[in-house]
């Protein structure tokens, strides 16, 4: 072996370092912001190197995502498995259901420092950028979830239609993301009466008003009284 190819980094090496750049600054920037001349500039590679390991952005975009995301939602599945075993085949109770889509999201986030500023920095990205790669990266991610927690809740809640879960779904996945971006904000209003660190208590908190939503009565049932 020749003395440039022992220099020359693994091909595992390079991918980390272009995957370790770019969720740096996507968490920074934004996904729409970042070039890729910045990604290949911080880790030290060409722009060859991104095009051969990701395809492309986008593809590179998604990457990043399943890298934070990829082993929560794992957890995830694996709670409402467990979650769904111990039912025998009974509904599985709301909170518990929750409890499975929040909870590894809070794990993960108490893992490290870093852990929480990439978690709470991506899915801050996420709430704000309606970029044309984001829609179909965080889809493609997160489809397998969606459908079976919907599924769940459904088997939890029939008297919703399969409508009426995905929207309750959507207020739920938003008011995570807020709670997860936004917990300055909590201590500031509170006047520093409530410790936005506390993560047993936001997730205790989360689950109640989230549970409470999804077990409304809906728009109709209303009307009728």
């Amino acid at each position: 072996m020749s003395v440039s190819e022992k220099n020359q980094p693994e091909a595992s090496e390079v991918r980390e370092r272009i995957l370790d750049a770019a969720e740096e600054l996507f968490a920074e920037q934004g996904f729409d912001a970042v070039s890729l001349r910045q990604i290949t500039t911080r880790a030290e590679v060409n722009l060859a190197a991104v095009n051969y390991y990701f395809g492309s952005k986008g593809g590179l975009v998604v990457e990043v995502l399943a890298r934070v995301v990829g082993p929560i939602n794992q957890r995830r599945l694996q709670m409402l498995d467990e979650a769904e075993t111990q039912a025998a085949g009974q509904a599985v109770e709301v909170e518990t259901i929750l409890a499975a889509v929040f909870r590894p999201v809070i794990v993960s986030m108490n893992e490290s420092e870093h852990s929480r500023q990439v978690v709470m920095k991506l899915a801050g990205r996420c709430m704000s950028e309606a970029g044309s790669e984001m829609p179909e990266a965080m889809r493609r991610l997160f489809r397998e979830v969606a459908d079976r927690f919907c599924a769940s809740l459904s088997k939890a809640l029939p008297r919703l239609s399969a409508a009426e879960v995905f929207w309750r779904m959507h207020f739920t996945i938003g008011s995570m993301l807020y709670a997860l971006t936004q917990h300055e904000t909590l201590v500031l209003l509170s006047d520093g009466k409530v410790l936005a660190d506390d993560a047993e208590k936001a997730l205790e908190e989360l689950v109640a008003f989230t549970a409470g939503g999804l077990r409304a009565q809906n728009a109709k049932e209303g009307a009728g009284k």
